[in-house]
């Protein structure tokens, strides 16, 4: 599964120096790189409550260009941007579609209406489903064992 984990013997000399060791914390504390004690790794799937690393909720809240799991680029629409800030394991699918049918009715979000005759729950359940797969094609999403 992708990234491949590293272990950080082989990344380290022997002995880090204390401004080393800063460093390393400065990077882990502002979330360039995530430590893990466990498997690393992305989902196919996405039963139960759904939920990608906090870096991806990060970059969906700056703009539209977000690295994934697989160390590929995926281009956010404003739509997926907002589900995948709700992705932090707390939520099931179905509360997924009600708070982004919240989102929207709050004028946070928009949709271009033209094309669409009804924009109500049914067109929501249908978009987060859609917009999850392609988390999951794009490896957005973690594993159960990594979450």
């Amino acid at each position: 599964s992708w990234p491949v984990p590293v272990l950080g013997e082989s990344l380290f000399p022997s002995r880090l120096t204390d401004a080393q060791l800063r460093e390393f914390m400065g990077l882990v504390w502002s979330g360039a790189i995530e430590v893990s004690f466990g498997s690393f790794g992305c989902s196919a799937s996405f039963e139960g409550s759904p939920i990608t690393s906090p870096y991806i909720r990060l970059q969906a809240q700056s703009g539209n260009i977000i690295s994934t799991l697989k160390h590929e680029y995926f281009r956010a629409n404003d739509f997926e941007r907002s589900l995948l800030g709700l992705l932090d394991g707390s939520h099931t699918q179905n509360s997924l579609v009600d708070a982004m049918q919240s989102v929207f009715e709050a004028g946070h979000l928009s949709i271009d209406q033209d094309q669409i005759l009804n924009i109500d729950r049914d067109f929501f359940a249908a978009a987060v489903d859609m917009a999850l797969r392609e988390f999951a094609e794009h490896g957005l999403l973690l594993s159960a064992e990594r979450a």
